[in-house]
C-alpha cells in the first residue's frame, strides 16, 4: 500500500505546484463554448436535469445529442455542486485529479515492466505533464482527458 500510495503523493505535490496559479485565480478553467462545468453554482445544481434531454434551457436553448455514454461522468463531477462546491472548485479538481492518476499510473505500470524506480518516474512525469494533457486541459475536453489519465492503470491492471 505504500509503494502505491508514495507516487501518487510526489505526483499530487507535483500537480498543485505546476497549477498554482490556476488555483490561486477565480473562475472555472477551459474555454466557456466546450468546458462541460458551469461557472454558476446553481446551472451547475441543475446539471443533471440536462443530461437525458436533447433540449437545453441555457445556451440559447440549442438543440443537442443525448449525453448517455458520458452521463456517470458528468453526474459524478457536478455531484460536488450538492456539497456547495462550485465550477471553480470543480474545474481545478478534476485537472488535479487527472495529472495525479496519469502520472502515478503510468509510474506503477512501467515499474511493473522495468523495475527500474528513476525510469518508472520519468515516465510517469512526462506522461502527467504531456503537451497533449495541457491541450486537452485548455480546449476542455473533460471526458478525453480523464480517459487519458485512465489508460496506464488499465494497462497496470
Amino acid at each position: 500500500m505504500k509503494k502505491t500510495l508514495t507516487p501518487i503523493i510526489v505526483y499530487l505535490i507535483f500537480a498543485l505546484f505546476a497549477i498554482r496559479g490556476l488555483l490561486t485565480t477565480a473562475g472555472t478553467v477551459g474555454h466557456n463554448w466546450d468546458w462541460f462545468v458551469p461557472s454558476s453554482l446553481i446551472h451547475l445544481q441543475n446539471f443533471h436535469q440536462f443530461l437525458f434531454s436533447t433540449w437545453r434551457g441555457f445556451s440559447l436553448g440549442e438543440p443537442i445529442s443525448l449525453w448517455l455514454p458520458s452521463s456517470p461522468f458528468f453526474l459524478f463531477f457536478t455531484s460536488f455542486s450538492f456539497l456547495g462546491l462550485g465550477g471553480d472548485f470543480i474545474s481545478k479538481f478534476l485537472i488535479i485529479l487527472t495529472i495525479v492518476l496519469s502520472g502515478s499510473g503510468m509510474f506503477l505500470f512501467v515499474k511493473q515492466i522495468t523495475r527500474d524506480f528513476f525510469a518508472s518516474f520519468l515516465a510517469g512525469l512526462f506522461y502527467a505533464f504531456s503537451p497533449f494533457l495541457f491541450s486537452e486541459f485548455i480546449g476542455g475536453a473533460a471526458t478525453q482527458f480523464f480517459a487519458y489519465s485512465l489508460v496506464p492503470w488499465l494497462f497496470y491492471f
